[in-house]
């Protein structure tokens, strides 16, 4: 590995054939070694290391889930879509960005980058090495396991030392990625030129690597961050990109490209949730739209120069994103967005409730009418009303409560939600917008006084609820004198 781990200026991913940058999403730029892995699957371990520094190891068994299937289905149907993931490594001091100082005492973090190795276990196909392989995986879980919880520095080592044998020769076609993690969330990985995969240097081996890269970055991301706003199945709003790629546009190349592309990303996630999404997906786009002002405000503006005295220099061709506004607008379409489900659900059991008491009233009805007419031979009503009789339309509506109940319903509370549910905001279907546009083209030709226009903009929709209760009060009383009759 490149560089001395003394030098804070010493970047150990700096002159690797094949680079990766990345961010891991989080709203501190400041994030915690000693936690890592703590609400995940995986199995940490992270103790203080040498007085200074901090070690930490990970490991955890993840599948591809590229069906929609249950995991356990697809380790058993696809066994080598699972792999065994182990993450070793120690922090050192690194240069940190302060806007307003270059003074060394400001800008050191003594424990602000986690240097080490992530090893990928594939699936054994021969049983002798898959017996091999879970031995070993065993053995990697009790050592975590048992770790003592106040080490020595020599046990500490002897326990790292003892984890990376079983990882190494418990497992063939093992592989091997370089990582660099910041406090910022920034994420290096690159493969060392003694442990890169053998390739021939086609396309499709040159994406071999990419997509070893790209699970590394995932498994990386997955035990260092909690998946607050976002699905853990799917941790892809920050994509992993290439530094200096051979068929990269020269334009969009370097340190400025993959912060580029972060920012991008992040904002099609915002994006994407609030045009297809709901309420939830809505209000995790905010928590995407602090990930972006966050990696906006501590990674943006400025790049890594080690011959700057502050160890920086600004960022060129590097534009802001106005969150403060987008933020905004999505609390106004959620606001909107939770009034229409509101009514939306105070409509649903105003409906329910005015079907049931006209089903409730026809019924009474028919009863008292059935209950006033002379009784025939049988002892039964002569002129008796029942459910399945009528032809007309007068007569089906008489005869049949339910029915009637029904257009009832559907007339008193169809009209009266297109006039009075909210008809200014127009949330609910097209009949209310007209109504409420109607209104207002009205008021506005018949008066230039806005007190006026308010009036007979309310006086409109007043003479539209009146034409609807009436219309319901008619139908009422068309089906009591039907019964009554």
């Amino acid at each position: 590995m490149p560089g001395n781990a003394g030098d804070e200026q010493t970047l150990p991913w700096v002159g690797a054939q094949r680079s990766y940058a990345g961010w891991v999403p989080n709203v501190r730029s400041h994030l915690s070694f000693s936690v890592i892995g703590a609400s995940r699957r995986a199995e940490a371990y992270s103790r203080e290391f040498k007085g200074r520094s901090r070690l930490v190891m990970a490991f955890e068994r993840r599948t591809s889930l590229d069906y929609p299937l249950p995991e356990w289905f697809v380790r058993r149907r696809w066994p080598d879509l699972t792999q065994h993931w182990l993450l070793e490594g120690t922090t050192r001091p690194v240069r940190v960005f302060h806007p307003d100082s270059d003074d060394p005492d400001l800008t050191r973090d003594r424990q602000g980058m986690l240097v080490g190795r992530v090893h990928i276990l594939p699936h054994q196909a021969e049983p002798d090495w898959r017996d091999r392989q879970g031995h070993a995986i065993l053995r990697i879980r009790e050592e975590l396991m048992l770790a003592p919880s106040r080490p020595r520095d020599a046990e500490l080592e002897a326990l790292r030392a003892q984890i990376v044998s079983l990882a190494t020769h418990g497992s063939l076609n093992r592989i091997e990625v370089q990582f660099a993690l910041l406090r910022t969330g920034e994420v290096r990985l690159w493969f060392a030129d003694e442990t890169t995969p053998s390739i021939e240097g086609d396309g499709e081996d040159e994406d071999d690597l990419r997509r070893i890269a790209e699970q590394a970055y995932f498994f990386v991301k997955d035990v260092v961050h909690d998946h607050t706003h976002h699905d853990p199945s799917s941790d892809q709003i920050t994509p992993l990109v290439e530094i200096n790629p051979r068929d990269a546009d020269p334009s969009h190349v370097g340190e400025v490209a993959w912060r580029r592309e972060t920012l991008w990303s992040l904002s099609r996630e915002i994006e994407r949730l609030n045009r297809d999404g709901g309420l939830v997906d809505r209000r995790r786009s905010l928590g995407i739209v602090a990930y972006a002002q966050a990696f906006q405000s501590g990674l943006m503006g400025h790049l890594r120069d080690p011959s700057s005295p502050t160890g920086f220099r600004k960022a060129p061709a590097v534009y802001d994103y106005d969150f403060a506004h987008l933020k905004e607008s999505i609390r106004a379409s959620i606001d909107v967005a939770s009034t229409a489900k509101a009514q939306a659900v105070q409509l649903t059991i105003a409906v329910t409730a005015t079907v049931i008491s006209s089903i409730s009233l026809a019924a009474s009805l028919t009863s008292a009418h059935n209950g006033s007419q002379i009784r025939d031979e049988n002892g039964g009503p002569a002129h008796s009303i029942g459910f399945a009789e009528g032809t007309a339309a007068i007569r089906l509506l008489a005869h049949d409560p339910f029915l009637s109940g029904g257009v009832v319903a559907i007339l008193l509370l169809g009209v009266l939600s297109a006039t009075l549910a909210d008809g200014e905001a127009g949330l609910f279907n097209p009949l209310q917008r007209v109504i409420s546009q109607l209104s207002r083209a009205t008021s506005i030709s018949l008066a230039r006084s806005s007190r006026k226009q308010v009036g007979i903009n309310w006086g409109l929709h007043v003479l539209a609820s009146a034409a609807a209760l009436c219309t319901a009060i008619a139908c009422l009383l068309v089906l009591v004198a039907a019964l009554g009759g």
